[in-house]
């Protein structure tokens, strides 16, 4: 089989001896590791040949070009699970990602915790839930939404990508289909777990739940995948649902008897577990090159592995003085300033951000980040912010002569980067939201950002209102199928899903429908309360 990656070695480029942070580039990831140079290498190399094998398994085409940055997806490594939990204010998450269009990141530990026994500290087992596990887990959910979107239900999300996060590299290709061992108890627990509770979703989603999403989507996903046992049932049922069939009656009329698919399903976990083990021929590993960063950078990358990884109100402002401190001891520095500039954005000190921003510009003028901030700005002051509750940040009146200006950035951040899909989000909105005619530059503009990163909720959610605006509305329910089946914000998903259900029964509750799914930019948005209850994750 011809490989779509090159040949490669290791490429070390020389720089100065006192940072403590690396970056290391493959074809789809950039990685910043607070390790060492052969740390940095082997984990982007890993997350590469993770890319190629789901590629291969999924039969997705070669690349037609060599990715922009601004389509690779940026890992930060550092510290531990502990560590990487207080970035989100959580002690149960051992690594995450984030899929933004334009600026997707992930967050990995770069050691495994110790747990504590009678005798002190002992190594993790091989039931405890891996780094690199979690890190496959959570990219094949990234996988699943850019290369394959649609309406994919709670536990076969979960199901899949628990049976990529197993996956074992070997020395000429992998191995997928290995035992989830960290999974094991919850099985066991769950034995009793009706398996037709995982195709209808709860009014409240308990703790069960969602274990047993994880733990039996797994068990069901392996076994239609790998078993031959019902060969075409899996493929039946997903198009069902993406036919907005009920996910219990497509359930039924893919596989039947629910209750002799559970019986199937538990024979199938007492066997020993197989799963398919592909070799390539002649097999050489992805290139890769890497740097050790400076100290500018060294000094950027926790404060924008903060920032990137999304702050509360109280973050951004704790965030301020040391980006206020970076932009004054590396004026010279490029990422520097633009780490400081995302700090005061989300702080909201739109002028310090400013500053920031157009040094930036006058640093490297063919980055497109510091036109999308400055245009963000501009459009935080066109359409005006009105905190909700008790809040440090102040109130800005909307200022309509600024629209103007916010588009006129947003083009020339595409033109620097006509493959960032941000900037073409950003122009629509800009266009949108100013109460005028949208051109047709920015209707095309909207569409190419959606083809470009159909992962993100957001683009997929302007793009469903635009075309109920045009009352495409099938169209419309097809963009939308992925959100409406989303397990987070369930409140909000289930009000969207019955005003979807009403406009399809009665056209005239169009309205309804626009004004729920009516765009706003997403660092002025500011979460309903009753949306904050949601499911665990890993």
């Amino acid at each position: 089989m011809k490989l779509k990656l090159a040949l490669a070695g290791l490429v070390l480029a020389a720089t100065p001896a006192h940072a403590e942070w690396y970056q290391a580039d493959t074809a789809h990831f950039r990685v910043y590791s607070d390790s060492d140079a052969e740390t940095a290498a082997k984990t982007a190399v890993r997350m590469e040949r993770l890319d190629e094998a789901m590629r291969f398994m999924l039969k997705i085409s070669p690349d037609e070009r060599e990715p922009e940055l601004s389509e690779k997806l940026t890992l930060f490594q550092f510290g531990t699970a502990r560590d990487i939990g207080r970035l989100v204010d959580s002690k149960s998450v051992a690594g995450f990602f984030i899929p933004r269009g334009g600026n997707t990141v992930a967050f990995s530990p770069l050691r495994e915790e110790r747990q504590r026994g009678s005798r002190g500290y002992n190594r993790s087992d091989d039931t405890d839930l891996s780094p690199e596990t979690v890190l496959f887990h959570e990219y094949a959910h990234y996988f699943m939404f850019r290369h394959a979107p649609a309406a994919y239900p709670y536990w076969y999300r979960e199901g899949f990508a628990e049976v990529y996060g197993t996956l074992e590299l070997t020395d000429d290709g992998f191995i997928i289909g290995a035992p989830a061992n960290h999974r094991a108890s919850t099985l066991k627990a769950l034995r009793a777990y009706d398996l037709e509770n995982l195709f209808q979703r709860p009014e409240k989603m308990r703790y069960r739940d969602v274990f047993a999403a994880y733990a039996q989507g797994w068990l069901l996903s392996h076994y239609l995948t790998f078993s031959g046992e019902r060969d075409g049932q899996l493929k039946a049922y997903l198009d069902l649902l993406n036919q907005r069939v009920p996910s219990l009656d497509a359930a039924r009329q893919a596989f039947g008897n629910l209750h002799a698919l559970q019986s199937d399903m538990r024979k199938y976990q007492s066997r020993r577990l197989s799963g398919k083990t592909v070799t390539f021929d002649g097999y050489r590993p992805p290139e890769v090159t890497v740097r050790e960063v400076s100290d500018a950078e060294a000094a950027s990358l926790p404060i924008r592995a903060q920032s990137q990884s999304g702050v509360t109100r109280e973050m951004a402002l704790d965030l301020v003085d040391d980006a206020r401190q970076l932009a004054a001891n590396y004026p010279d520095s490029v990422m520097a300033q633009l780490t400081a500039t995302e700090a005061l954005f989300d702080a909201r000190l739109y002028e310090e951000a400013t500053r920031a921003a157009e040094r930036a510009q006058q640093l490297d003028e063919e980055s497109a980040w510091p036109n999308i901030y400055l245009g963000r700005i501009a459009l935080t002051k066109a359409v005006g912010f009105e905190p909700v509750g008790e809040t440090e940040w102040p109130a800005i009146a909307a200022d309509p002569s600024y629209f103007e200006e916010a588009q006129k950035q947003f083009a020339l951040a595409n033109r620097k980067d006509p493959q960032n899909p941000a900037s073409l989000h950003e122009y629509y909105l800009a266009h949108r939201l100013s109460g005028e005619l949208v051109p047709e530059t920015a209707l095309i503009a909207l569409e190419n950002a959606y083809f470009n990163a159909q992962f993100d909720r957001s683009f997929r959610q302007t793009l469903g209102h635009l075309l109920l605006l045009e009352q495409r509305d099938t169209d419309a329910l097809s963009v939308l199928g992925p959100v409406i089946n989303d397990p987070h914000a369930p409140k909000r998903i289930d009000r969207l899903n019955k005003i979807l259900e009403e406009l399809e029964a009665d056209p005239s509750k169009r309205a309804e429908a626009l004004e729920f799914l009516s765009p706003e930019p997403d660092w002025l948005f500011q979460p309903d309360p009753e949306d904050e209850e949601g499911d665990d994750e890993d």
